[in-house]
């Protein structure tokens, strides 16, 4: 039509997509072409142009070349385009085009406005149109979603009008107020609903009450606070509901009805008031159980109570009979105690039982054991296999629970039931669950009781036994005490005094008088041993042995208790052989404690091995924490059946052997205890006639949360000792020397073989080193060759003690004399003084009560080059240290007046005392809590009779050369 009226070519129309991203092109290329549709993108082209401007566009000539932007139909020359409008609103582009040349006039554009105007109303009345059906569609489709909703509603919904007239109500609510299967939801709506309503106690609601008349009047009925009403559609007919509801506004707020949503709470309240009942009748259960104290359930039971008892069961449960059994737990017995409703023929049928009948024949042993469960069972009786055998009682159904407590079972509760009177359900079976739980809980009390009265005898008994018990440690742990000071004090006097005379220089020289001061060293040292075993042993039993970890090294250690033993394993001409892993040096232990274990076991093997047999001790890494000892020796070896019997105390293997070899047997017991409590393990291999071998594992550390070493009192400054490396495997060479040595003021540590020499100087430096030539594992050639290539040790003197003389002596390594043995005192020490090391004399200060104490160590002291000043007690002590400053303090801790806990903190008190060494000598019993207190204080703490003196010389000797140590 455009195309005629105008005289065209081509027609096109442009309308945006949904999206409005595009534009959909609807053409005409002529009058005998249909319409083809293009999308092109929105804001391009004439469209573009004009939808911009919102105004026509007359192009008359398209080829001219400002017109290349419009993209024009093909072949088109001349254009006219207008926008679609909707008043200000652009919804598109109407353009036609001409083949020709064409100019369009004033009128073209006025009849091609008009067009695209009436083409636009047209369009936007399609438009509406659409939008109307689909609105119209959707609102169908939601209001049928609406009555779905509202007809799938359990509770019954009800809406009003204005006045209070039903104009819709859903299924639930025809359910609820139909009068009869033919009335129908038309009909409800038509006769409304407003029946009969009273409240919960059948008292009539006036219609200012009603629900509907509240909601009309403004008033909102909440789900938190409903109406509880009961409504009576029919006279014989009553339903309780509780109800919400809201009034129906307009947009005005005016009120135009309301609704009211009714639920059903007809069952509920019935399961209300059942389990309120149910409960009550609990309660009363419970306050007749929980008073009540009873052994168990025999035939002599309290038969009024248990009566009762099961007259409240029969309430509560509904069940015809309540009968309450009881069972012998070992033979299964089963006997009728008390019964409530139990017809007659049942009656007989316990009579006739009254002998006792077993779960199994009663009701199957498969049953039977399903029954001794905590777990309430019903049991169907019309079927197999109860539909065969006797049914006295008439039941369908029995509902029974045991009666357990703690595993034990005391008799058991049936419930006998018919289905036309009452059916069994799950509540039944949790309230019989429940009080089958309140007599069960009632026994186990009464048992509870018992057990409680029978523990509370015994823990009274226990508890007088044991403060009885602790009297008598406490006695016996003074006893101790007492005798530890008592017993060790004169017998450390003895030996000390006894070590004295068997020194040579001494004075003492006849064989025969040597002898008898060996015999007298020998029974005193073995004396002490047994007295120290017996108070170890007494402070295992107590838990006092007290550990005091220290550092130490391995080979130290051991070359000590080898040169210990060295008098016993020369006497019986015994091969002894000693092997340390290099890797096992530095140890942070109990130093004496590991000593005593070292020698309990070496003194066994030594005792065991007959003459000219072997010992030997290997120590082994057990990784980087841990270490192994092995002592082992071709002795006489142990029985496997005797082998338990030894780490047991005061027991020996067999009289045979207790007779040729004297002991106490605590000395395996109390090593036992010892490795163990420092966190190792012992074992033994023995073959008899070919000797044992002991193992041992340790950490290297002690295990307890002390990770360091206790602060020690920083010493002054070092005295300047001189220390002397004695190197000789001659015992008695070895001792005379050390004593000539010390005599003469010198420190000296003494070794026995050339490895430990070059090891020993590898540790620390020495001033000089007295050296023996014929050594048993490396020639002094060697060991002189290597120590002078040591850092330091190239210049240090050197003088060569030795049996036979050698001329190469001096060729291989310079040396300050040469000494042929045997040598003297004086030309030992000659020897020294002639390499300029002149030693320098320490004060000593010892502060004991003991008389025989003092004497030992002021003639000891002395004959090693020191000054011994010796004090009475802690007074006169105190009174020495103002007059003068000691290098060293030896120390008692048991005196009289003032003890030596008290010197102790006065002598760290003095700015002039704070540094000088302690060395703690006593025989107190102490705690672990004594030896951590004296150790932050003290250099060293040790017990008499279990150190000698010698050693505590040698102490002396060290922490006066080195005081910070």
């Amino acid at each position: 039509m455009i195309q005629g009226n105008l005289g065209v070519d081509n027609v096109t129309m442009l309308l945006p997509t949904p999206d409005g991203q595009h534009l959909i092109i609807h053409t005409t290329p002529g009058p005998d072409i249909v319409d083809q549709e293009q999308v092109v993108p929105i804001g391009e082209g004439i469209a573009g142009e004009i939808m911009a401007t919102g105004k026509k566009l007359v192009v008359d000539d398209l080829a001219q070349k400002s017109a290349c932007h419009l993209r024009a139909p093909e072949h088109m020359r001349s254009l006219l385009g207008v926008p679609l409008r909707v008043e200000e609103r652009i919804i598109g582009v109407l353009h036609v085009s001409t083949i020709a040349y064409r100019h369009f006039s004033a009128a073209d554009c006025h009849l091609l406005q008009l067009i695209a105007d009436r083409i636009s109303l047209a369009l936007e009345r399609a438009h509406a149109d659409e939008a109307v059906q689909l609105a119209r569609a959707q609102a169908a489709t939601h209001a049928a979603q609406l009555k779905a909703i509202f007809e799938s509603i359990t509770d019954g919904i009800v809406v009003y009008d204005n006045i209070g007239r039903v104009i819709q109500v859903n299924q639930a609510a025809h359910a609820i107020f139909a009068e009869d299967k033919h009335y129908t939801q038309q009909t409800l709506a038509e006769r409304g609903s407003r029946f009969a309503l009273t409240d919960e106690y059948d008292r009539p609601l006036s219609p200012e009450e009603w629900p509907i008349t509240r909601i009309l009047q403004g008033e909102v009925i909440p789900q938190d606070a409903p109406m509880d009403v009961v409504a009576h559609p029919t006279e014989a007919r009553s339903i309780q509901l509780s109800c919400t509801g809201a009034p129906l506004r307009d947009d005005q707020g005016n009120i135009t009805g309301g609704v009211v949503i009714w639920r059903d709470v007809t069952e509920r309240r019935r399961l209300e008031r059942h389990t309120h009942a149910s409960l009550q009748s609990l309660m009363q259960i419970a306050q007749l159980l929980i008073p009540y104290d009873f052994q168990g359930l025999t035939e002599t039971t309290d038969l009024p109570m248990f009566n009762h008892l099961m007259e409240l069961i029969h309430q509560l449960m509904g069940s015809f009979c309540v009968s309450l059994l009881s069972i012998e737990e070992t033979t299964q017995q089963v006997h009728l105690l008390v019964t409530y409703g139990m017809p007659a023929s049942a009656q007989a049928y316990w009579w006739e039982q009254r002998e006792g009948i077993t779960l199994g024949t009663l009701f199957g042993e498969e049953i039977a054991a399903q029954l001794l469960n905590d777990t309430p069972i019903i049991l169907d009786m019309q079927r197999f296999p109860f539909s065969e055998r006797p049914n006295p009682y008439g039941a369908t159904h029995f509902l029974t629970t045991a009666l357990m407590s703690g595993g034990q079972i005391y008799g058991m509760l049936v419930l006998a039931v018919n289905d036309a009177d009452h059916i069994v359900s799950t509540t039944d079976v949790q309230l019989v669950n429940a009080i089958g739980h309140l007599l069960s809980l009632a026994l186990e009390r009464r048992q509870r009781n018992l057990h409680h009265e029978q523990t509370t005898v015994a823990l009274r008994d226990a508890h007088a036994e044991n403060e009885r018990v602790q009297e008598a440690t406490r006695l016996k742990s003074e006893f101790l005490a007492n005798m530890s000071h008592e017993l060790r004090t004169p017998l450390n006097g003895i030996i000390g005094f006894t070590e004295l005379l068997t020194d040579t220089t001494f004075g003492v020289t006849d064989p025969e008088h040597m002898e008898y001061l060996g015999d007298i060293l020998t029974s005193a040292r073995h004396l002490l041993h047994l007295i120290n075993d017996i108070l170890d042993l007494a402070k295992i039993e107590a838990g006092k042995t007290v550990f005091t970890p220290e550092a130490g090294n391995m080979t130290d250690i051991l070359n000590t208790i080898q040169t210990s033993l060295q008098p016993l394993i020369t006497k019986k001409q015994l091969r002894f052989a000693l092997t340390i892993d290099p890797t096992v040096t530095d140890i942070y232990l109990d130093i004496a404690k590991l000593k005593q274990i070292f020698l309990n076991f070496l003194s066994n093997a030594i005792k065991f091995t007959p003459e000219k047999g072997l010992v030997k001790v290997h120590v082994r890494a057990a990784g980087p924490n841990a270490f192994i000892g092995e002592i082992s020796d071709t002795g006489i070896g142990i029985r496997a059946d005797e082998i338990p019997q030894l780490f047991t105390a005061f027991q020996q293997l067999s009289s045979g052997i207790a007779k040729q070899h004297q002991g106490t047997g605590l000395g395996l017991a109390l090593t036992k205890h010892l490795v163990e409590a420092q966190g190792g393990q012992i074992s033994v291999q023995s073959v008899p006639g070919q000797g044992s071998t002991f193992t041992f594992s340790m950490p290297r550390r002690w295990p307890s949360d002390q990770a360091e070493n206790p602060p020690r009192p920083e010493g002054g400054h070092a005295k300047a000792i001189v220390h002397v490396l004695v190197v000789d495997d001659n015992q008695e060479d070895q001792q005379c020397l050390m004593r000539w040595l010390r005599k003469a003021g010198y420190a000296v540590t003494c070794v026995s073989n050339g490895s430990a020499a070059i090891e020993a100087c590898q540790r620390q430096h020495f001033a000089a080193l007295i050296l023996d030539m014929v050594l048993p594992d490396i020639h002094g050639h060697e060991v002189l060759r290597t120590i002078r290539a040591l850092t330091g040790y190239a210049d240090v003197p050197v003088i060569v003690v030795t049996m036979i003389p050698d001329k190469s002596i001096g060729l291989v390594s310079p040396v300050q004399d040469i000494l042929i043995k045997p040598t003297h005192h004086d030309e030992l020490v000659q020897a020294i003084h002639r390499t300029g090391l002149l030693p320098q004399q320490g004060k000593v200060l010892v502060i004991d009560d003991s008389p025989s104490i003092r004497k030992l160590l002021e003639v000891s002291l002395t004959r090693e080059g020191f000054q011994a000043i010796c004090c009475d007690d802690g007074h006169s002590g105190l009174a020495a240290l103002k007059e003068m400053t000691p290098d060293l303090i030896v120390l008692d801790l048991l005196m009289p007046k003032i003890n030596g806990w008290e010197v102790l903190v006065s002598v760290r008190a003095k700015p002039a005392t704070r540094d000088v060494p302690v060395i703690i000598w006593t025989s107190a019993e102490l705690s672990q809590a004594d030896h951590d207190r004296l150790r932050q204080d003290a250099q060293s703490v040790v017990m008499k009779g279990i150190v000698k003196t010698s050693d505590i010389t040698q102490m002396i000797h060290h922490y006066i050369a080195n005081p910070k140590a």
